[in-house]
């Protein structure tokens, strides 16, 4: 994933007067002082914000006012304040007991709208919650929220909209990428672009918006060891029982550095490792083959509940091993069980056939030789670009249509869409030890933007695909 910046400046002004859940490790509300009893009492009426849970380096600047100060759980903060996080920090801000926002370390972020009053597409009379995420990433948990409100996050890309579900808003502002993920229910993603450029969210799957000008295209593409080409008695050798197979990561996360007891930096550091490690494994479990066209991802885009199985699976695994250093970091080790994915899959996965963790290309070499790194490398190269194309031809362009359905229309499009795809360049390289490869290729939009920018608009919005999720902490909140 895309790094962020690390500090965060959030402008508040969501209304809400109780707590939402406060995820595993974060510190509960407190009793608040005389003041901030007054400035309850003084905002009750004005659209407001409550922070229930903070971590980390956390300031806030009051309207009208010229100096930060230390926020404080359970105070409630009017329209204008300002809120300031540092790195690994975050602020929880409830709407009411079931509805609310976690606004991340690497997060900006200005609330345009506070249940302003406003037409539904049915002309229907509703309250407008709107957030602009000016970089950084929101988490929503919003369980019940009530008939008559919607909830919008926006960025200079996109809009997501929800009447009550659980999802992630990100947007790199280096990038100009607008990331949404959801969690449970469905959200509607539009650019903003044009009018009726719109894609559906459900469950378990994510798009992107990007500019096509100055934008970058990804794609992860992953080859096996193949018989045809290295021979059946070569890739026999590394063949196991599925019982003795497992996917295996580790991860490592430092004590935080505003803690002084022992304990707790290691709880602290021990739930960011997980959290860490769980993102990992994910990562590698939807890149596994099933066989050589179809990935463990392929698989989750068609069907929820088996999305839901796999994610359940992998946010269920305790360590399998967990060491502390002498700066109390921790360091994390998870294995699933190649049959227990096979039993939630419901299939063999044909492409594992030996433990797999990621590796350094010298032991690949070592293990596999250079044959099959190139083999399997050019293999992995290859379904990147197949996917690349796919994502492409997928990306919306009005009205419900994609792009493949202008290009069954103008045969430029076809031709413009190869040369890009042909044009990708490999990012990333990744050595896996059950001889497996995957690939990271981008390409620009800008070709596309050139001659067919009147067909695509100005803004890629991709179609669904599965959501690669890396806040696992977050995952079991909104799954409670």
């Amino acid at each position: 994933m895309r790094r962020l910046l690390a500090t965060c400046v959030v402008v508040l002004g969501v209304l809400g007067l109780a707590a939402v859940l406060a995820p595993e490790g974060a510190t509960a509300a407190s009793a608040a002082d005389d003041d901030e009893a007054s400035a309850r009492e003084a905002s009750a009426e004005e659209a407001s914000a409550t922070v229930t849970a903070q971590r980390g380096t956390t300031e806030a600047l009051l309207l009208d006012a010229e100096e930060w100060a230390k926020t404080k759980i359970g105070r409630i903060y009017t329209t204008g304040t300002e809120l300031k996080t540092g790195t690994r920090s975050y602020i929880e801000v409830s709407l009411d007991e079931q509805n609310g926002f976690r606004i991340k370390g690497t997060t900006q972020v200005k609330v345009e709208k506070i249940y302003d009053a406003a037409e539904d597409e049915t002309g229907s009379v509703i309250r407008l919650v709107e957030l602009q995420v000016v970089d950084g990433e929101v988490n929503a948990r919003l369980n019940q929220l009530p008939d008559d409100v919607r909830v919008r996050v926006v960025s200079p890309t996109a809009v997501a909209g929800a009447a009550g579900t659980g999802f992630t808003f990100s947007f790199n502002k280096a990038e100009n990428l607008s990331l949404v993920k959801v969690i449970e229910s469905s959200v509607v993603v539009e650019a903003l672009d044009r009018a009726n450029k719109t894609i559906k969210v459900e469950a378990l799957q994510q798009v992107e918006a990007t500019p096509w000008q100055g934008g970058t295209i990804t794609a992860t593409g992953r080859g096996v060891l193949s018989e045809k080409v290295l021979g059946k008695e070569f890739v026999e050798r590394f063949r196991q029982k599925a019982e003795d197979v497992k996917v295996s990561v580790t991860a490592t996360a430092p004590a935080p550095d505003d803690v002084a007891d022992e304990q707790q930096r290691r709880a602290a550091s021990k739930t960011e490792a997980l959290d860490i490690a769980h993102a990992k494994l994910s990562a590698v479990v939807l890149g596994l083959a099933v066989n050589e066209f179809t990935t463990v991802a392929d698989l989750v885009a068609e069907d929820e509940a088996l999305g839901q199985k796999v994610y359940g699976l992998i946010a269920a695994l305790a360590p399998a091993e967990t060491t502390f250093g002498d700066d109390d970091a921790c360091t994390v080790t998870l294995a699933l069980d190649m049959k227990a994915l096979g039993e939630a899959l419901d299939q063999d996965v044909g492409g594992v056939i030996a433990s797999v963790e990621e590796i350094a290309k010298a032991d690949y070499l070592k293990k596999f030789g250079a044959r099959a790194a190139i083999t399997t490398k050019r293999a992995a190269t290859v379904d990147a670009q197949r996917r690349l194309a796919e994502k492409i031809y997928g990306s919306v362009i009005e009205g419900g249509r994609t792009l493949e359905d202008a290009a069954r229309q103008n045969g430029r499009v076809r031709v413009t869409v190869q040369g890009v795809v042909r044009g990708a360049v490999v990012e990333e390289e990744h050595y896996f030890s059950d001889g497996s490869v995957s690939v990271v290729m981008s390409c620009p939009g800008d070709q596309i933007a050139a001659n067919h920018g009147a067909i695509v608009g100005d803004t890629f919005l991709s179609s669904p695909e599965p959501a690669v999720i890396n806040d696992f902490m977050d995952y079991r909140v909104m799954m409670r």
